[in-house]
């Protein structure tokens, strides 16, 4: 009897010494590797980086240090340990599980774990994850906005992106790639996938994209997103003004 106690006691502490062991929270560095995971590509299509479990290009990452941001979007730098000696690369993010997901290295063009990622909707074929050398080709150079000279829709000022006059459409590209199409008021262009455009009413958005409640209009005091897609979310400008895609939930 006293042999069985003993036994369930032993069996009671090492229960409890497993929950306490998965109860304990990961290395943030493990996390944001583990989304890294993988092999990115850069516009040529070649091999840049390989991720895998502490490893960079198959050398062990040894430490890190400079994060700014988040798991979804951030970057830091990652020491490695080559034949040579340790290296440090600095590498960004953005990775909210859409087309749009890239990384960075060295802050240089963005760095995508396919050319042709799978977007769910798209403007004229202009989708998220696209090269702007692509989208050039299609619609020529647009207009550059800056913060001097921003384009106005509603109560906000769009910049740091390109504008095509004739067509009413903003292009907000990171890196090289697409990350936010704005349809503005008076756009003949639609979404490929629900065929709405900026005329079309938030019930009828509501309708095609399955929101749970009919949105509500952005302001440059209250942003309303809606996702419709992991990576892909809706905001609507004040009385009409603009329909936007964003990779960006807030």
């Amino acid at each position: 009897m006293k042999g069985l106690a003993m036994f369930a006691l032993c069996a009671f502490v090492l229960l409890a010494l497993g929950q306490s062991a998965a109860a304990e929270p990961r290395d943030d560095l493990d996390v944001i590797l583990e989304r890294m995971a993988g092999t990115w590509y850069d516009g040529d299509g070649g091999a840049a980086l390989t991720i895998g479990e502490r490893t960079i290009n198959g050398c062990e990452v040894v430490g890190w240090g400079q994060w700014v941001g988040g798991v979804e979007s951030g970057g830091a730098e990652f020491r490695v340990k080559e034949a040579g000696g340790e290296r440090t690369l600095h590498i960004g993010w953005k990775l909210f599980g859409g087309a749009g997901d890239y990384i960075t290295l060295a802050g240089g063009d963005a760095l995508q774990r396919t050319l042709t990622p799978d977007y769910f909707e798209s403007v004229g074929g202009i989708h998220f994850g696209m090269r702007m050398s692509a989208v050039q080709e299609i619609l020529g150079v647009g207009k550059e906005l800056r913060r001097e000279e921003p384009c106005h829709a509603g109560d906000m000022s769009f910049s740091q992106s390109l504008y095509y006059p004739d067509k009413r459409l903003i292009i907000f590209r990171e890196n090289g790639i697409v990350t936010g199409l704005v349809l503005l008021r008076g756009s003949k262009l639609h979404f490929d996938r629900s065929g709405l455009g900026v005329n079309d009413s938030r019930k009828a958005y509501a309708s095609a994209y399955r929101l749970p409640q009919i949105p509500e209009e952005s302001s440059r005091s209250s942003i309303a997103v809606y996702r419709i897609t992991p990576g892909e979310n809706l905001s609507f400008g004040l009385d009409g003004s603009y329909v936007m895609l964003s990779i960006y939930e807030n």
